[in-house]
Order: C-alpha cells, then sequence, then structure tokens
C-alpha cells in the first residue's frame, strides 16, 4: 500500500498532464488553494444565540460575515448562507426547512437529467415528503402547459428547478405564474450553473425563483461546498432554522474562507468568464458536429455543457462509457454520461477550441493524439484570478 502522499502528489501530476472537459468539474485557483489549507482548517466557530461555543474566533466571525456580504453582493440576493458543505447538503437543508413531511416536491424527471437525489428513493423516503416528476416533451424539455395541470393535481409545495443535463434556461416567467396561480414555493437548484448566474450570462431572471440553492464547483470558482440564496426574509429564517444541529454542525471555516476568495473572483471576473465558456461550448459544438454527432443543432447550448448524440455514437459501435475511456486514453477527461464542459479550460485560457474539437474526432476515430494533448496543455496558463 502506498504512502497517502505519494498518491496526492501523482494525482497533481497526472491532472496537470490532461485536458479536462468535465461538466462537474472546474480548477481552483493558487489563492483558494492558499486559503484552504490555512490554520482555519483545523479550527471550529460554531455560533448559537449569539453566543460563540469556541473562543479564538474573532478572524472566523468576521470571515464568515465577509463571504456572505460579497455573496449577496455578486448575486444581487438580499440574504445568503455560505457555509454548507455541498451542495447536496444545501438541497437538504431547503428542504428541510420548506417543505414537510407528507407534503410534495415536482421535479426534473432522471430521464432528461434531472438530478438522482430528488427521486424517491434517496431525500424523499429519508425526509419523508414525495416527489412527482414534471411533463418534459420529446425534446426533453419541460413542456409548461402539461406543468401547470400537473400542479394543479398534485399540489406540491414546491417546483424543485435545475439539472445535471442542463443546457437551456427555464421559461421563469411562465413557472413563477404557475406557481403564484397554485400557491407553492419555486425552488432553484443551480449546481450546474451557479457560476454563469453570477455572470450574469444564464437564467437571467433567476430572482424569480423564492430559493436558489447549489454546489460553489463546478461553473463557479471553487472550491466543493454549497451555497443558499433568497430575498424572503421568512425563508431565511426557517432556513436558519434547519441548519444547527440539523443539516450540519461545524462549517469548515477553510472551506468557507475557499469560497470567500472564488467570490471576490467572481464578482471581479465573473462577467468576463461565463460570456467565454459559453462562447466556447457553443464553438466546440459547431467544430465537433458533423464529425461527432452533438444534440440541439443549430443552437446547441446556453450553458457550459454540449451532449454528445447517444442514439449516433451507438450506431458507430460506441456507448457513453466507451467513448469516455478512449478519449481518457488521449488524455482527455469527459464524464461517462455523454456531457462535455468547457468551465475549466475557459479558466486555463483557451479561447480557441477547434484543436481541441480535433483531437477529440481523431482520437474517436482510432488515432492517438496524446503527444497533441501533451504539447496543448503545456501551454495553457490559468486566468481570472489575481496573481
Amino acid at each position: 500500500m502506498r504512502n497517502v502522499l505519494d498518491i496526492v502528489q501523482d494525482a497533481d501530476v497526472y491532472r496537470s498532464n490532461v485536458l479536462n472537459l468535465q461538466a462537474s468539474e472546474n480548477v481552483i485557483s493558487p489563492n483558494v488553494r492558499k486559503a484552504l489549507g490555512s490554520d482555519f482548517a483545523s479550527r471550529y466557530s460554531h455560533m448559537e444565540n449569539g453566543v460563540n461555543d469556541y473562543g479564538g474566533t474573532r478572524y472566523a466571525e468576521e470571515l464568515e460575515n465577509t463571504v456572505s456580504e460579497n455573496a449577496k453582493k455578486l448575486f444581487g440576493f438580499a440574504y445568503a448562507e455560505t457555509r454548507m458543505l455541498s451542495g447536496h447538503i444545501a438541497a437538504m437543508t431547503v428542504l428541510a426547512a420548506l417543505v414537510k413531511r407528507g407534503e410534495s416536491i415536482i421535479k426534473v424527471p432522471e430521464s432528461v437529467g434531472g438530478y438522482t437525489g430528488y427521486s424517491g428513493a434517496y431525500l424523499p423516503r429519508m425526509m419523508g415528503f414525495r416527489s412527482y416528476d414534471m411533463p418534459v416533451g420529446a425534446d426533453g424539455f419541460i413542456d409548461y402547459d402539461a406543468l401547470e395541470k400537473h400542479v394543479e393535481y398534485v399540489k406540491p409545495k414546491m417546483i424543485v428547478l435545475g439539472q445535471s443535463i442542463f443546457v437551456k434556461s427555464y421559461d421563469m416567467k411562465r413557472i413563477r405564474e404557475i406557481c403564484d396561480r397554485h400557491s407553492c414555493l419555486l425552488g432553484y437548484d443551480a449546481s450546474h450553473v451557479m457560476g454563469l448566474i453570477a455572470g450574469k450570462q444564464f437564467q437571467k431572471d433567476i430572482k424569480e425563483a423564492d430559493v436558489v440553492f447549489g454546489s460553489t464547483h463546478k461553473t463557479f470558482f471553487g472550491p466543493q461546498g454549497g451555497i443558499i440564496l433568497t430575498d424572503s426574509e421568512k425563508i431565511f429564517a426557517r432556513i436558519e432554522d434547519s441548519i444547527t444541529w440539523r443539516t450540519m454542525d461545524n462549517y469548515n471555516i477553510a472551506r468557507m474562507a475557499g469560497v470567500g476568495v472564488a467570490i471576490e473572483e467572481m464578482i471581479r471576473y465573473g462577467e468576463e468568464y461565463a460570456k467565454n465558456v459559453i462562447r466556447n461550448a457553443k464553438a466546440l459544438a459547431e467544430a465537433m458536429d458533423g464529425r461527432i454527432k452533438i444534440r440541439y443543432a443549430p443552437w446547441y447550448t446556453e450553458s457550459h455543457q454540449i451532449l454528445v448524440d447517444g442514439d449516433w455514437i451507438r450506431s458507430k459501435g460506441y456507448d457513453y462509457v466507451r467513448f469516455s475511456r478512449v478519449m481518457e486514453e488521449n488524455g482527455i477527461i469527459v464524464d461517462r454520461i455523454g456531457r462535455i464542459g468547457t468551465a475549466e479550460i475557459t479558466r486555463m485560457g483557451i479561447d480557441n477550441v477547434e484543436e481541441i474539437a480535433s483531437m477529440m474526432v481523431d482520437a474517436f476515430n482510432g488515432i492517438d493524439v496524446k503527444d497533441r494533448v501533451n504539447k496543448f496543455v503545456r501551454n495553457m496558463k490559468m486566468r481570472y484570478y489575481e496573481s
């Protein structure tokens, strides 16, 4: 059995020599790494009834307040909870606060990329609420007319938007009207698109939602963690009441420091970054399509993701798993459900994706492109942070 630090070092070397196109991942800046590795990593801070259970917490308390205020500034919401350890815990906290046992939610079906955690065997079973799929059309997007009929029948406490396969914004005005007519809450799991929302390039009417929550990595600048946002004082009070001793105890101060640095980077660079992420995604889809078929031509995507056409690659003797493995053998990392993402390559300075498309197509056709990938990666350099 190898020493753990040797494994860590090898992983760092490996990741520095591959081209990462996974839609769920991003890369953190040296400044975020510094925050994660700070003295905060071994400290506690736990406020209860206005009193901290620990001494020596003056900087931890200042940090928590600063990160929260900057999150409100970045997203434009009145209230922000930044202690969440993950997007999943953020979702748990929101649902625990706002959906009682025996009540229902309507969510995006797994069949079109909805989050598995909202399905019956997972959070609903654990927390005692019911979960129903919202109707979607043949194109995989919400059928809004059918949704209203479904809401009238189910009478959900909350409609939960957001998904893991996520290429298009929702008609928030339409859904808001449905929620208002039927007295249900509108929640938005923005885990995959949080950075694009922060950069004001995706779901520009996000504030139609009653509560927004999700991950602080993926299209955000990391590290892994979660955040909750709302304009409602009442909702925020219920969320805060659902955290301490319920969904969380200690919140990991160093992780919050890392998120705080990422938020500062997003305040300064988020709009430019998000524009370039989406531009790169569209350009990559256009460059690949015709040689590797990409779904939803001619517009392809409004986000950081493009979707390989599953029927087409199966006709070529592939499936998503084999496609991923062939790419990985050539130093190109993609996931195994057909998504290709541009969040990390954009952070790493890529503005022209033609060569990436060419290497992926060649790898798909059995040509060894490892040396080309290695040369390409050596020329990448991180941007969107204070060096």
